[in-house]
């Protein structure tokens, strides 16, 4: 059987990651620019008991969980 690894941000996270986007990409329209998108970063802890970080290029924006389905 294969498993998928399932990665998902905390609400605090989405909601972070969401707001700095539309923000960087509202900028972006408004200079004429072509939006150039989002890199995350997700820093997955070793164990249950650890919490993974979320990163959007240099700034922490939350926690996220990963399991394995």
């Amino acid at each position: 059987m294969t498993e998928k690894l399932v990665i998902t941000l905390s609400e605090e996270a989405t909601a972070e990651y969401l707001r700095k986007v539309s923000e960087q990409t509202e900028a972006e329209v408004e200079a004429a620019v072509e939006p150039s998108g989002a890199q995350l970063n997700i820093q997955i802890a070793p164990g249950a008991a650890g919490a993974s970080s979320v990163w959007l290029g240099d700034i922490e924006i939350g926690e996220a969980s990963v399991s394995f389905q």
